[in-house]
Order: C-alpha cells, then structure tokens, then sequence
C-alpha cells in the first residue's frame, strides 16, 4: 500500500550481495551496515522506532531474488519457523502489527512505523532473502512504539539449535540503547566479557561523557562465552563506526555490532565541532542553521531547560516545541538522546530555537529553522486556503514547501520561477502574475516530489519587497500560490542603496530609533509615517516615494490584542511597541509591519543633503493564524467549518469552538493622528490613567428566554482586560471564567460605528 513518507524519514544501508536495506534521517545522511561479505549468510538485526522506515531493495540484477512473506502481507514470527517447511511456518500480518505499513513496488519495500497507535510491547517481524530457493539472508525487525517498554536485557542465544541450524556466518545487531545486550556464544555460564565505559570530554564543547571503550582484538578472549554491552545510565556507544569479534563454539559466526549515528545530524552531541559549525567565541552559543532534524545526547543536566522538548521564543521565554513550531515531532530514545523532526515546522519565519547552558560560560545552542509551509495541510494555510506566505531575510538561506506530489513549478519566460504582483494586495489564482528574470531573483529549485527545497541564489539586488512562487497541475491550471517577502537587511553598513530592514522583537518592550543605524552621527533621520497606530499598508519596493505611500491605521491591515505602539514623543525613542504576555495578531494574511526611517546627510559631512530610505519591516512574530470569529472584518476569520467568514454576524458555541475573537476597532478620534501624544503616555505608576480612546463593543447578557425575545440591553463585562491605558485593540477574547462566575451561558456582543450605529455582531453561549 501507499503511505506519505512519515515526519522522520530514518533510512538504514545495508549491503546483501546487490541488495540493500536503508536506514537513515532524511536524505542527509545514510549509514551503511555492510558486513564486507556478500557471499556469507548474514543475519541482520534491525530496531525500528515511531516515526522511522526501513527500506529494502532487491537486486535488480538477480529477478530471482525474494524477500518472504513480504508479499502476502506478513512476517514470520520467530526464527524457528525459518528452520521448517514452508507449509508449517507460522505468520502474522504486518497490518496488525503496531501502526506498520509497507509500501512496494519495482522489487522495493519500505517498511513504514508511523507510531500512531500507542502500544507498550515490541513485536519482532522476520523475513527470509531467497535467491532461487537458496536462503541468503535473514532480516529481523524489532517494532520498538516505546524504550521504556523494552525488556531490560536483549539476549542474542548463537549457541542455540536454532541459530547452527541457520548456519549462520555473520550476525550484525544494531546495539540497543535503555538495556543490556548479550550475545551468548557458548556455554551458558556467568563468566562474561563486558565492554567497559570511560570518561570522554569533548574537546569542542567542554562538556563530559561516558563512552564504550573499544577494545583491541588481544581483549576479545576466547574464554568468555558470552559479550555483554551495557547503554544505560547515559553510557553512548561513541564515535566507532562498528566492534567485531568471533564466536568459535558457533559456526565461528563473525558478530558485528554497530549503531545507528544520531551525532551525525546537526546539533550538540558528542560529535559537534566548532570548525563544522557557526560558533561565536564571544557568547559560546553554537548556531546550526536552515535545520532539518537535529538530535542531541547531551547529559540531562546541561541545560537550564529541557531542551528540544521546550526551547527559549524570540523574548527568552520558555515555551513548548510545538508552541514555536506546529508540526514538529520530537522522539526521545533515552532521557538524553533525542531527536526532533522539523521537516514539517509549519514556520513563516526562520524560528530561533535557544537553550542556554546552565554555566554561563557555555556552550549555548541556536538551532534555527528554514522557513517553511505545508500546502497539503488545510490548517497551515492563509485565509484563501490556496497560499501560504514566508519571510525571508539574511540568516534564511532555504526554505521548504511541502506540496502535493501531482503539482510542479510554473515557469514563464526564460525559464523564470519567481513572479511579481503589480498589486499583491489582489492576489489570487486569477491574479496577473509576472515572471521577474533571473538576474534580479533566482532561487536553487530541487523538487523532492512532495516538496520542493529552494536555495537563495540572487535576492540582494532586487528592490522588490514581495515575490510570488506559483504551482500549477499536470493541465497547467494554477493551484497554489506562495508569497516570500524579501529583506535584504544590510543596513548595518549605510551605503547608497535603500534597504529593508527586518526587525524581530527580542523583549516585550521592544524599541528602536533610526539613529540607532547611524554609528558616525553622519544623518538626520525622520520617522514615518506620523499619526497615532497609523502604519503603511504596503511598502512595494525599495525605490519609494513617502508621498504616494499610501497609510492606514493599524487595524485596517491588522486584527490585534494587547500590542502596544507608541511613537516620539509618546516615547523616548522613534518606535516603541509593546508586546503583552498573552498578544494576539492575525491578517488577511502574514504581513509585516511597516515604517520608513528617512534619512538625509548632515551639512558638515561629505555628500550633504544626500537622502536614502530605510524600510522598517517588522516581524510581529505571528502565533496563531486562523482564529474562529466574525466582525466588521470577515476576511481574518474562519468559521467552525474552517471557511472565510462572508456575514458580519455569526454564532458560535465556546465549548466546541475555543479560539472564538470578535473583531471591532477602538475609535481613535482624528485629533489623535497628528497631534502631540505627550499627555497620553502610559505611566506604568499611574494605574488610575484613562485610556483616550474609546472602545465600541458592548456585550448583552442573552442567558434567559425574555431577555432574547424583548432583545433587553443588559450590559455584562464579558471580555478580557487589556493591560496598557495606551493599547488600541481591535481583537476581543472571552473571559469564560468571568461568564461562568456571572452565570452567562448565552450573551451578544455588537460592535457600534463612532455615531452609535450597530455595525457588526456575535451570539456566543457555552
């Protein structure tokens, strides 16, 4: 059957004369298990975890080669039945086993662990490799849902009759971390050979380990019967690529242990170097960037938190994984080795994932994503429910859109890939795009089949803002549409060209100054635009004229709660925005936030009178895209169906439907545009300041019968607080416990116009 390739795409390469069984992270990486012999019998012994596929290919060369009872949908289920007529093996389907799935197909099976159904017992599957009748290999697959399920020993008995009778040459075992694996060669006695630990400091990271010791061949005593390797208590099987050794009283069966390599995939394990990755010797942070998969085996004591199950956000707080990024899978084999999936972090922007060393001198990590969206995932889309959009600036170098495998990119003339909107603000499937050459923007396209993987190859030139990634069907009809905006962000060196600039926030009170570009005092600089919460609405490229920009007010582009904007001389400084604990922001679609610092060269400096624009593109740091609501907006909302809303009014029950907001803007009289805001700046002593603008959403209490039948205007207090006097708000939350203390089960809340007249409303009950 066919099954979408699982969120970790783990691979294992293993080498069975011209066949192969692969095991592997993603695409990065594979690993190879080949015993060196193809001609001996070999027992492969496989663990395969949630999230994982083991790959099997025949050889193309041989169509005589077979892989039993893979076919008819099964597995064998102990070693013995290998030993007996085909007639009297016993089997189970492979269907029933664990969430197990296999995909096939040109002489390939690819064994799929979707780990969706929770389970607390290993399952051992085997299959028996034929060449004509001949058996040539044995594969054994341990379906592992949980480690901590495990049986505490895993002993391999060669000694056994099962096992001569197999005639077995080579017994390769993935060694098994949470437990004590025991390969027993000969008599059963307690005398046994273990493979002892020691100290390991990493000299890149300064931090400590206990690894296996390999030992050399004279260690390997013909006395001891049985080996024994112990990965528990933290113990990590090292850097060694395989340990071998003989069993004489077996078949003189050659034993290859091995294990899978998580330090081979980006970040701080016990194979980190500071010459593989960006590290700055200034804060001892490690920076792994455009992140794919990460692990970590680091003692669980390293980090001040929990890291890849929480992580610092962009304002240093500590938030759940899936809070930054919806659509990661983490996976914890041991309370140290971890691995998180992020092929799939539905994520606009290139997320910052911070842990920071419980010593203060380090080392520190920052795992940082690629920006990226799912166009098969109805919840990652925008409104329109056929684009997504993606920020790009200069730490992103790739980004990743996952698509259905049918769509491919639409190319115009010259081969272009990458388009333009003369207004983006109308964009749709029947929009005119534009094909920009690729002299201007060209992007490394890979296409993965079901995603495509695309590399910034020329951007900085360009002075458009925004640029249009199109994917079309096997009939050229358009289907889905991707929006990038471009930041160039090279306004730390002032040169002649105007630039944009993205500014992430980096606390709750985020401010900044356009002097603070001007390092040599070289500027006079002006900030626009002017007026209380007014913003541009689009700023289309580089080459603008403040003039003909056209403002609006925040609102206007933005539903928001408990996001403050402050300008001089509100505030000490040109822009201060102020972020609550719990704000909220959503949009038509994601969008930055934009003002222009207007900056013009000083009379005693050379080149006086020279003006130069930077564009202030500031990312809001999106939470949640799709709320459930209606009001004066019905673009920014869906309803419990999750279609666009098209009515100003809409009922919805808060037990079914959580995330329920009411969009109506406070009034901001036209006085407050351009005047002096200085006696309105918010006194954090002062709790007793009015808030000057004035809010126009009244909620009715609708709990009985008569009050809905004489529609009586019994006005409760319903909505929650805001925590700024100078907070203008357009989004409204409910306070369900505030309803459930006042007895509200069922109210109505109406937004008015600024002359009292009723504009917009909605029926909520519990």
């Amino acid at each position: 059957m066919t099954i979408t390739l699982l969120l970790i795409n783990l691979i294992l390469y293993v080498r069975l004369s011209n066949q192969s069984i692969v095991k592997g992270y993603g695409p990065y990486y594979m690993q190879s298990f080949d015993s060196g012999d193809a001609k001996s019998m070999t027992f492969y012994d496989i663990d395969i975890y949630p999230y994982q596929y083991i790959k099997i290919t025949l050889s193309r060369d041989n169509p005589k080669e077979t892989l039993k009872p893979i076919d008819e949908g099964k597995y064998y289920t102990h070693p013995y039945q290998l030993t007996q007529p085909d007639e009297s093996r016993k089997t189970e389907l492979i269907k029933d086993t664990e969430a197990i799935h296999v995909e096939s197909g040109d002489g390939q099976y690819v064994i799929h662990f979707d780990g969706s159904k929770p389970s607390y017992r290993t399952v051992e599957m085997f299959f028996e490799l034929l060449l004509n009748r001949d058996r040539i290999g044995i594969i054994q697959i341990n379906v592992i849902p949980n480690p901590k399920y495990i049986t505490s020993e895993d002993k391999i008995l060669l000694d056994s009759s099962v096992y001569k009778e197999l005639n077995i040459k080579i017994y390769m075992k993935e060694v098994r971390y949470t437990g004590e694996t025991q390969i027993f060669c000969g008599s059963r006695s307690n005398e046994s050979k273990y493979l002892e630990s020691t100290p390991f400091m990493s000299y890149d990271t300064n931090i400590k380990y206990q690894i296996l010791s390999k030992p050399t061949h004279e260690n390997w005593s013909k006395d001891y019967p049985s080996v024994s390797i112990n990965l528990t208590n933290n113990v990590l099987f090292g850097l060694h690529e395989n340990m071998e050794f003989q069993c004489p009283e077996s078949n003189n069966t050659r034993i290859i242990l091995t294990n899978f390599k998580y330090e081979k995939f980006d970040g701080m394990h016990l194979g980190t170097k500071k010459t593989f990755v960006n590290y700055d010797k200034k804060t001892y942070y490690f920076i792994f960037r455009n992140v794919t998969v990460i692990s970590t085996d680091v003692p669980k004591d390293t980090f001040e938190i929990d890291c890849f199950k929480e992580f610092r956000n962009v304002f240093g707080e500590v938030v759940k994984v899936e809070e930054l990024c919806m659509g990661s899978k983490l996976y914890e084999l041991t309370e140290t080795i971890k691995i998180l999936d992020l092929s799939k972090c539905n994520g606009y922007n290139s997320t910052k994932l911070s842990c920071t060393n419980k010593k203060g001198y380090g080392p520190h990590v920052i795992y940082q994503t690629k920006p990226m969206c799912d166009l098969t995932n109805p919840d990652h889309l925008e409104k329109d429910g056929i684009s997504c959009t993606l920020f790009l600036n200069k730490d992103a170098t790739e980004i990743r859109i996952h698509k259905d495998k049918s769509l491919s990119l639409r190319k115009g003339r010259s081969r272009a890939e990458i388009y333009y909107l003369e207004d983006p603000e109308s964009m749709g499937l029947e929009s005119d795009f534009k094909p920009i050459a690729k002299d201007i923007v060209y992007f490394d396209v890979s296409d993965k089949g079901d995603y495509l993987e695309l590399t910034k190859n020329r951007t900085q030139s360009a002075n458009i803002n925004q640029v249009f990634i199109l994917l079309e069907d096997e009939s050229k009809i358009l289907k889905n549409v991707v929006r990038i905006y471009i930041h160039n962000d090279r306004v730390s060196e002032l040169g002649e060209n105007n630039v944009i600039w993205e500014l992430v926030p980096n606390s709750r009170n985020m401010k900044f100054s356009c002097s603070d570009w001007d390092k040599n005092y070289t500027y006079d600089s002006s900030f626009y635009p002017k007026g209380k919460n007014t913003v541009y609405r689009n700023v289309p490229n580089t080459e603008v004229d403040l003039e003909k920009l056209e403002t609006v007010q925040f609102e206007e582009l933005f539903g928001s709660s408990g996001i403050t904007i402050l300008k001089s001389p509100e505030t000490d400084s040109d822009l201060e925005i102020i972020f609550d604990e719990n704000y909220e922001i959503t949009a038509s679609h994601l969008r930055p936030i934009y003002f222009i610092c207007h900056m013009t060269v000083k009379e005693n400096f050379e080149g006086a009178g020279y003006k130069k624009n930077i564009i202030v593109s500031i990312d809001p740091v999106y939470k949640y895209l799709n709320y459930k609501g209606c009001g004066i907006r019905e673009d920014i909302f869906v309803n419990s169906e999750n279609v666009v809303k098209n009515d100003k009014i809409f009922e919805f029950d808060l037990k079914k439907d959580e995330n329920v907001r009411f969009f109506c803007p406070d009034y901001v009289p036209e006085h407050f545009l351009e005047e002096d805001q200085e006696q309105y700046k918010s006194d954090k002593e002062d709790e007793d300041t009015e808030n000057p603008f004035k809010s126009l959403v009244r909620c009715y209490d609708r709990s009985t019968f008569w009050s809905r039948f004489f529609k009586l205007k019994n006005e409760v207090d319903i909505l929650e607080k805001r925590t700024s006097v100078s907070e203008l708000r357009s989004l409204w939350k409910f306070d369900h416990e505030r309803m459930k203390q006042k007895g509200i089960n069922r109210a109505l809340c109406v937004c008015y116009n600024n002359k009292g007249y009723a504009k917009s409303g909605i029926l909520i009950h519990t």
